[in-house]
């Protein structure tokens, strides 16, 4: 491949893959997500949520199509996270944006976006930032 191409590519988060499949476990504590606003995000029941954060870490494509399109695009934004943060320190990095009232967003914490279920919007304002960084 040629190497101008592949230093525009973002690296996979390694969590999902082509079918639709998410480690959904392991993005959820990376994300530091709460269960209990995932069964409202989601409109799930707590048993099904539990069974998603149970159990060994794996890859789950869920049968409700818009569960696995929430799942994927929580993985994309985890995967522009990754892409913006220093390799150093980004566990703490991330949550402390999630967590962080965001000018970009309107004074809007990230996290509120994404159990409200906002992940297109959280998906465009990174790859402006990602776009800004770059030059772009």
């Amino acid at each position: 491949m040629n190497r101008l191409l592949e230093e525009t590519m973002l690296p996979a988060s390694g969590l999902s893959d082509a079918t639709g499949a998410v480690n959904i476990k392991t993005l959820s504590q990376k994300l530091d997500l709460e269960p209990a606003m995932l069964v409202e995000t989601l409109g799930t029941n707590r048993q099904t949520v539990h069974h998603y954060m149970s159990g060994p870490a794996r890859k789950i494509r869920t049968r409700d199509p818009r569960q696995r399109e929430f799942w994927v695009k929580l993985d994309q934004v985890f995967t522009l996270l990754l892409a913006l943060t220093d390799k150093h320190d980004k566990p703490a990095a991330i949550r402390k944006w999630l967590n962080s009232p965001n000018k970009a967003m309107e004074m809007k914490k990230p996290i509120d976006l994404i159990y409200k279920g906002q992940l297109d919007t959280l998906i465009k304002k990174l790859m402006d930032v990602l776009t800004a960084a770059h030059g772009g």
